[in-house]
């Protein structure tokens, strides 16, 4: 037991079956430059307002720990710190009353099996400040103002990790399983977090919470939900996901959001959104995989620019409009299928697909319109096959530029549901069964380029004229009626 007075201790050696306990009583501060055990703990304790610096401690047999605190406003400065081997339940506990920092050298590392941090401050900082570990588990809390900085050697699992209002950067050089990690509180400023994984490493995510703020995963292989039923992934105003082999690709990610950006060099991505508000999605995009997207929630949804290289998109949106300003799926057979249920509209600026098809749906109910988003002389849809179904209206503001339609399929049912369609194809096109079945809904198509516009099947309105025209080719029909 070192003296009340000391200001350091240094080459303390623990024999056989021998634990080292210190206890500073007068308030001074107190670095422990050496400490060692064969087969026992470490138990560091500074009162009275008194700081503590462990320089170095190497901690042997099972189950050993190593158990440092401060009382009354003494931080805790951590170096090189090592229980058995990382294993057998040997732990590095610290509860500090103030907070609990790095000795800034990359080099000094905190090994052990879990990582059992408290501190009324800060764990860790931005930079060489991070705390550097090497351990299997970690719960960590900021009881007071201040943020968390880890970097980890290779895998870790984040038990429970949070700040009452800081921010909380983990970065691990192995896969990362965040169980429990929340930044501040509800309130705007309060705490962002960061996880990512460098070099290797996937990320596995449960509960990641930065309520009203920012939440940033970056994986280097893969990104997903941990596949409990248990709510949802992520919760934040703003949700930024980036991944190199996918994400949600084996489990949807569920995340609630109202920026939202998401991108993977490769492989699949499959998010669920349940919306509080309006949300809008900057960039969804892979390589070689396909992206799904499904929204609940009752909540606009807006899509800026969403690719694939080589995969389909689909999108869904329940309860309100979609409104899609640039997507393109890459490859072939990468189809885009974009829908409203129950309620909405969708609206395009550009959507291409190439040889492949595109399919839209507005929702049976309401008053849901496929229309453009922008008014403008570009294509609206690129695309061999288009299927496109609305109750109130197709193109009915403003005709649904197309190029390359081989084949067409556009049905309306409301009252004034009008179809307007104009379409560019040095190849012939099909227009399939082409309708309106509402009062006063007419039917305008108009085609341009070297192909054939031909009518395999009926067009047909129950009520409205039909209008059918070809600028540079042959018109062929087979049931055209104007009801």
């Amino acid at each position: 037991k070192g003296a009340a007075t000391a200001s350091s201790v240094s080459a303390i050696t623990a024999g056989t079956a021998g634990n080292v306990r210190i206890d500073q009583t007068d308030g001074g501060a107190l670095t422990v430059t050496s400490a060692t055990t064969t087969d026992g703990t470490l138990d560091v304790s500074v009162t009275a307002g008194g700081a503590l610096t462990v320089d170095a401690a190497t901690i042997g047999g099972a189950g050993r720990d190593i158990d440092l605190d401060t009382v009354g406003g003494g931080n805790i400065t951590l170096g090189a710190l090592t229980t058995a081997a990382n294993a057998s339940a040997a732990d590095v506990i610290v509860d500090s009353s103030a907070a609990i920092l790095d000795d800034d050298l990359q080099s000094t590392i905190v090994r052990a099996d879990d990582l059992d941090f408290d501190a009324q401050g800060a764990i860790g900082a931005t930079g060489s400040g991070d705390i550097d570990t090497d351990a299997v588990t970690a719960e960590l809390s900021a009881l007071a103002a201040g943020g968390i900085y880890v970097t980890e050697v290779d895998g870790i699992t984040l038990d429970d990790v949070d700040t009452l209002n800081g921010n909380i950067v983990v970065t691990a050089g192995g896969d990362m399983i965040a169980t429990d990690v929340i930044a501040g509180a509800a309130g705007a400023g309060d705490g962002n977090v960061t996880l990512r994984t460098l070099e290797a490493g996937n990320i596995t995510i449960d509960a990641v919470i930065a309520q009203d703020d920012t939440v940033t995963i970056d994986a280097f292989g893969s990104l997903n939900d941990d596949a409990a039923a248990d709510g949802l992934d992520i919760q934040a105003a703003t949700v930024d996901l980036d991944a190199g082999t996918g994400i949600g690709a084996t489990t949807a990610v569920e995340l609630e959001a109202t920026a939202l950006s998401a991108d993977s060099a490769s492989g699949n991505i499959d998010i669920d959104s349940t919306a509080v508000t309006g949300v809008t999605v900057t960039t969804l995009t892979t390589g070689i995989g396909t992206i799904t997207l499904d929204q609940t929630g009752n909540q606009t949804l807006a899509i800026d620019y969403s690719e694939t290289v080589k995969g389909g998109i689909t999108v869904n949106n329940t309860g309100a409009d979609l409104t899609v300003t640039e997507m393109t799926a890459g490859g072939d057979l990468a189809n885009i299928s974009l829908a409203t249920i129950t309620t909405g509209s969708v609206l395009i600026d550009r959507i291409a697909a190439e040889e492949d098809s595109v399919t839209i749906t507005a929702a049976a109910a309401g008053t849901g319109s496929i229309e453009e988003s922008a008014v403008d002389a570009a294509a609206d849809i690129i695309a061999g096959t288009i299927d496109l179904d609305a109750p109130n209206g197709i193109g009915a503001l403003n005709s649904i530029e197309m190029v390359g339609g081989t084949t067409i399929d556009a049905d309306t049912t409301a009252a004034a549901a009008h179809i307007a369609l104009s379409n560019v194809s040095d190849r012939d096109t099909t227009l399939q069964a082409i309708s309106t079945t509402g009062a006063d809904a007419n039917i305008t198509i108009a085609q341009a380029g070297s192909g054939t516009l031909n009518a395999a099947s009926a067009i047909t309105t129950t009520d409205g004229d039909i209008a059918i025209t070809s600028a540079d080719s042959d018109i062929q029909l087979t049931t055209v009626t104007a009801g």
